[in-house]
């Protein structure tokens, strides 16, 4: 058997572009909003992903039927290894109480600005059916929808969150600016970001971006001046209140039934 004309069953000769870092997963709408809404920032399942996989393309089964939403996750973690910081599903997970032996830290978020149906993935050859378990995305998807034109909805490595579900008309936002800058190493959508990269991300900043941070820093230090004076000419007996100076992060999660007890569906999902 010759090598130039390898059997098509070979993962590695099958999709050569994605076998390293790209995966297709089915996925609940319920548990993509909270995912997309910062209200879960973990993924849970039984399995434990190849440790090349960096991203999963969720595939929103059901009433939706689309490509919507890729994340940048972490290795596999177990039980015990996942901070316990209000994420849905975080505390079982730790306490030995789901199904799901493995938890994918959802690190960064990009929303499609143009979905991929169903009808439309079997069109242009993406996949024949909705993903079982997981699959290897195709070629031809990644170089369709390059991330880099994609919209950053939020990125837990800058603690930065963008309002999910947002539109084409969100176009003068710049993306990956709203999503990448940061302080520490920076983490490409493959991984470790060259120093090209970085130097791109940095000038996608607009000075409309720089100069409100500018705004904020100066009015925070403003404040945090006055705070220091009021406190010094308070007189004996009164107190003053303290001032907030940390952002407040609100959101209503959709509540999340376990899902861990899982069997395969007709739609690519795994059942309760």
């Amino acid at each position: 058997m010759s090598i130039s004309n390898p059997p098509s069953k070979w993962p590695c000769f099958r999709n050569p572009a994605s076998i390293r870092a790209d995966i297709l997963m089915s996925i609940k709408p319920e548990h993509i909003h909270n995912i997309s809404t910062g209200a879960k920032n973990h993924e849970y399942r039984k399995y434990l992903l190849p440790s090349s996989v960096k991203r999963i393309w969720f595939y929103t089964s059901t009433t939706v039927a689309a490509f919507q939403f890729v994340a940048l996750i972490s290795p596999g973690k177990r039980p015990g290894e996942v901070a316990e910081d209000g994420g849905i599903g975080n505390a079982d997970f730790n306490a030995g109480r789901k199904v799901s032996k493995f938890g994918y830290e959802i690190r960064k978020l990009w929303q499609l600005r143009s979905p991929i149906t169903l009808a439309t993935a079997r069109k242009r050859a993406y996949i024949k059916a909705p993903p079982q378990k997981y699959s290897w995305a195709p070629p031809n998807l990644l170089a369709d929808y390059p991330l880099e034109k994609q919209l950053c909805v939020l990125d837990r490595r800058t603690k930065k969150r963008k309002l999910a579900h947002l539109t084409a008309s969100d176009e003068n936002d710049p993306s990956p600016a709203n999503c990448v800058k940061y302080d520490g190493t920076l983490d490409d959508i493959d991984g470790k970001v060259s120093s090209t990269d970085a130097a791109n991300a940095i000038e996608n900043v607009t000075p409309e971006v720089v100069k409100k941070k500018r705004r904020i820093d100066h009015t925070s230090d403003a404040q945090l001046s006055l705070h220091s004076e009021s406190q010094v000419h308070t007189p004996a007996g009164h107190e003053t209140a303290p001032l907030q100076t940390s952002e407040q992060f609100v959101h209503s999660p959709v509540t999340e039934p376990d899902h861990d007890n899982k069997v395969v569906s007709e739609h690519g999902l795994e059942k309760e």
